[in-house]
Parts: structure tokens; C-alpha cells; sequence
């Protein structure tokens, strides 16, 4: 663990070891927005190098500039200048009514739309079914609230990245928390030889689907029902 912790941008080095192995191995099948967005990123300063990693091995793609606090980094909007200048972040992003209650606690909520007392009594989850039908457009941060206490940033690259994780690892379940675990020693990967023939994708039609398949388990797990099909007559 000490070694990990030593380095306070372990992170990063383990980001550009994904990005270099994927580049020696799948360099025929690399679309080219991921080629893009690998030169573009070693040409980034490190401390936005480092800030795009962090947004990226975080579960959400939309961020309040609040919990963007790295002391390694150091002040975020000067990272962040950077990366929105490249096109892979938003300092400003439309919000649709589902992202904004990921944003905001639930008095937060309640000081921002006028309800009834007993819909003020509901949980998180059944006030945004109430609220849904109602606002159905996105709107910036400060047109849904007014002054707006802090900026919201999104990460627009946040699915590329997926994609690299998921050709990287080659499977679903495997997270960048891999990479942490065998910097303290608690995982240690075997050695293997990655030829063209036993390489997990052999085109980029193959790296697409099976990021479809990943999107449509990780909506089945958030509870968002499945597709009906059309009743036949």
C-alpha cells in the first residue's frame, strides 16, 4: 500500500499503461476517435492529464466543481481549462431532470421547486418520477436554479474511456480499482502474451458491440426496464 500512496498519481501512471498497451496491440482496430483522443491526451498538461483520469475512474460523467478536490492536482479550474479547450470536458453542460437530482441532496431539491407538502414527504427516487413528466428538457445549472453555487462540469470523454477499460480488460466486471489493488500487492497478474490471433477483439465492430452489450447490462442494473417488443397483430 505504501508504494501506492507514495505516489500520489498512481492513477495516471496506470492510465498511460493502458493506453500504451492497447496501442501496441490494437493499433489496427482503434476507431479513430480513440486515436484521437490518445494523441490529444499525451499532449494535455499533467495535472489535466491527471483530473480527466480521476473524473474517469469515478462512476458518474457529470460533476459538481465541489467534489473535484485532489490535493495532487491542485486548483480544478485551471486543470479543467484544458481539457474543455480539447473537447473532452464541458464546463457548462445541459442537464436533464435525472443528472440534476444526482447532483443535488434532497433539501437542495426542495429549495429549488415548489411542491406540495406531501410530495415534500417522498424519497429521492419517487420525487424524480413525480418531477419527470414535468421538466422533461435539460437546462444548464443556472436555469434550473438560479445563481448557480459552484460549476458543474461533465466528462464528454467518459464513454470513450469505458471503451478503452473494456478492451483493456477484455471483460465487464474488471474496474480501474484493478490497477490500485495490484499497485498494493493485493492482485498480481500473470504474464501472458497477447498475439493478434488471441487478443480479445480482432475489429472495431466487435469493440462496439460489446460495449453495447456493457451499456444495456449497466441500464438493467439501474432498474430501467427492458424494451418492449411491438405486440404482433
Amino acid at each position: 500500500m505504501l508504494r501506492a500512496v507514495a505516489d500520489r498519481r498512481y492513477y495516471l501512471r496506470n492510465f498511460h499503461t493502458l493506453l500504451d498497451w492497447i496501442e501496441q496491440r490494437y493499433a489496427d482496430v482503434l476507431g479513430a476517435p480513440e486515436g484521437a483522443f490518445i494523441t490529444t491526451f499525451r499532449r494535455l498538461p499533467e495535472d489535466s492529464q491527471a483530473l480527466l483520469t480521476r473524473m474517469a475512474m469515478r462512476k458518474a460523467a457529470v460533476f459538481r466543481g465541489g467534489k473535484l478536490r485532489y490535493p495532487e492536482i491542485g486548483p480544478i479550474d485551471a486543470a479543467m481549462r484544458p481539457l474543455v479547450e480539447a473537447g473532452l470536458a464541458d464546463d457548462d453542460p445541459p442537464l436533464d431532470i435525472g443528472q440534476l437530482f444526482a447532483l443535488l441532496n434532497k433539501p437542495e431539491l426542495l429549495a429549488l421547486f415548489e411542491l406540495s407538502r406531501s410530495a415534500r414527504q417522498l424519497g429521492k427516487a419517487a420525487l424524480l418520477e413525480l418531477l419527470r413528466p414535468l421538466h422533461p428538457d435539460p437546462r444548464r445549472i443556472q436555469d434550473w436554479r438560479g445563481p448557480a453555487p459552484e460549476r458543474v462540469y461533465r466528462l464528454l470523454a467518459a464513454d470513450l474511456c469505458e471503451r478503452l477499460r473494456l478492451m483493456f480488460f477484455g471483460n465487464f466486471h474488471q474496474t480501474w480499482s484493478e490497477f490500485v489493488l495490484a499497485d498494493m500487492g493485493v492482485f498480481r497478474f500473470e504474464t501472458v502474451e497477447i498475439t493478434r490471433q488471441s487478443r480479445a477483439f480482432q475489429d472495431w465492430r466487435q469493440v462496439e458491440t460489446f460495449h453495447h452489450l456493457y451499456r444495456c447490462r449497466e441500464r438493467l442494473h439501474a432498474g430501467e426496464p427492458p424494451a418492449q417488443e411491438p405486440a404482433e397483430s
